[in-house]
């Protein structure tokens, strides 16, 4: 499995299954599931555009107000995340230093140390920060119409064991630039039968399942 497919994909498809498994206990009717997850999805693409609308015409002072604002809601990691690289000017020890100064009980501490450079990096990025909050919103969202489009019939197992096969061929092609092999047997037959294992799913009928989802997207 390591060889073919990375563990950070093996985590994504395990924690978008699970997060279907509790829409599933949820909202049981697969309709009103697709309904409801088609509307949240329209409804963030349609606060991205607004977004992507506030990030070419704002002005200076809607960056230092309502943008600096963003900034500071959001952690230095959730920054980090949404910004990839970003020059924070902080002097992290002066930070351990005021930690060990005012103790470790104070779970606000590094949020008041580093309010301002937070406010400054939203004033600078902010437009770009919030529609990088949507899409990251909207991701789990496009991931479980995913998984209710593989559905073909069949009990929820073989959703999710068609859903792991699409999303690993997928996977294999944008890396290789070609699909897998449909043999029988081969590493990637096997690397599948690897993963659905890992992902505690049954492999009953992958071979078929393989063949027909590349014919699919070979189309």
């Amino acid at each position: 499995m390591q060889d073919l497919f990375n563990r950070s994909l093996v985590a994504r498809l395990a924690t978008e299954i699970d997060r279907h498994r509790q829409h599933v206990q949820t909202t049981p009717d697969r309709h009103a599931r697709l309904a409801a997850l088609k509307d949240a999805t329209k409804s963030l693409d349609l606060v991205s555009k607004l977004a992507r609308t506030v990030a070419l015409t704002s002005s200076p002072a809607f960056r230092s107000g309502l943008m600096g604002r963003l900034g500071e809601l959001l952690s230095c990691q959730a920054i980090e995340e949404l910004a990839g690289s970003v020059a924070w000017r902080i002097d992290e020890r002066a930070i351990a230093d005021e930690i060990e100064r005012c103790g470790r009980g104070d779970v606000h501490l590094v949020d008041r140390l580093t309010r301002a450079q937070r406010q400054a990096v939203g004033a600078e990025i902010g437009p770009a920060l919030l529609v990088r909050l949507l899409e990251e919103l909207k991701a789990p969202l496009e991931a479980a119409l995913r998984v209710e489009r593989s559905h073909k019939g069949g009990r929820p197992l073989s959703l999710y064991r068609n859903y792991v096969v699409q999303e690993l061929i997928a996977d294999y092609r944008n890396r290789v630039g070609c699909l897998p092999s449909t043999a029988k047997s081969g590493p990637f037959i096997d690397a599948c039968n690897d993963v659905l294992i890992a992902l505690r799913i049954g492999t009953k009928g992958l071979e078929a399942v393989i063949e027909r989802t590349s014919k699919k997207m070979s189309a």
